[in-house]
């Protein structure tokens, strides 16, 4: 394996696909890797990306069904009720894909169910064939000890399936939740979900101090097309909206307004899409509330616009 071809496995393997999307070297990017590499090597990285498409396909899928969900599901009221709150216009909902995840174990969803997980997303992936593992490995459900008796599941559960490959002990990990898909720098992959606890009205003060709470936000976990670190919320729409004002600003030289150059950095997806919602478009959030060095290096090269300095 040459030096080139190196750098680019080590890149695929252990890094960033972006570090090597944009190399051309007169010959596709798989034929050059695969260049005097070895039968295994080659096996493990195509299994790698065979690995990557899946979780895309997977968050792909479940995008579809939470936004479906959103529109349908009558108790997804609250969550419809806390996007009116918030003022997050309908035009802003489908911008952004904003979607409800219902819960089918414990909440709402599951007392008016069949059995306990039905309708759930997982539930929903099986019938689309996504093994256990792959579900998984997305993040969209953990294992738990507890066998789900959905027969919609159940029918697709191999006789002699172990626990790793059992559809019953899955369920679904965001439940009761607002739900914002995190696109990629493309804004082509839906690569993870960030989900908002809605809370329950209780008119109780004891029984709210006994309830357990969830938190507030959760994200995904990390997989092989999510790393936290490496992933600024609206970055592709935010790069959008640079390059258009750069333009804007070329073919006008009498404007001299130059806050183009910048992008706006908040603190949540809500506070991305609320500004995003009043015009400001060159907005991007972090994904927590720390602001790790490679998202604000992230940020400042946004500002690195064609025409810009």
């Amino acid at each position: 394996m040459g030096y080139m071809q190196a750098v680019e496995y080590a890149a695929r393997e252990f890094g960033d696909d972006r570090l090597v999307s944009g190399w051309n070297f007169g010959k596709s990017n798989d034929v050059m890797l695969y260049e005097g590499m070895s039968e295994e090597a080659k096996e493990k990285l195509i299994e790698r990306q065979r690995k990557r498409d899946r979780i895309r396909q997977a968050n792909t899928a479940a995008a579809a069904f939470y936004t479906k969900c959103l529109v349908t599901l009558s108790t997804a009221g609250k969550a419809r009720a806390h996007l009116r709150s918030r003022n997050i216009s309908p035009e802003s909902v489908r911008e952004f894909a904003l979607g409800y995840a219902p819960d089918c174990y414990y909440g709402d969803e599951a007392s008016s169910s069949k059995s306990w997980g039905e309708g759930s997303l997982v539930s929903y992936l099986a019938k689309m064939e996504f093994t256990p593992d792959e579900i998984v490995e997305a993040g969209l459900a953990v294992r738990t000890k507890k066998k789900i008796q959905t027969e919609d599941i159940e029918q697709q559960q191999p006789n002699n399936a172990d626990a790793a490959n059992d559809y019953s002990t899955l369920m679904d990990r965001f439940r009761s939740r607002l739900i914002v898909p995190i696109l990629d720098d493309s804004g082509q992959h839906v690569i993870a979900f960030g989900g908002r606890h809605l809370e329950s009205i209780s008119t109780s003060e004891d029984a709210k101090s006994e309830q357990f709470t969830p938190s507030k936000y959760i994200n995904s976990p990390e997989s092989l097309v999510f790393v936290k670190k490496n992933v600024l919320f609206n970055k592709y729409k935010a790069q959008e909206a640079l390059n258009a004002r750069s333009s804007e600003t070329n073919s006008s030289p009498s404007f001299t307004f130059h806050s183009h150059k910048g992008v706006v950095i908040v603190e949540g997806y809500f506070d991305a899409i609320a500004l995003s919602n009043v015009g400001v478009k060159n907005v991007v959030a972090s994904m927590g509330t720390a602001l790790p060095p490679e998202q604000l290096l992230m940020a400042a090269e946004m500002g690195k616009v064609p025409g810009g300095t």
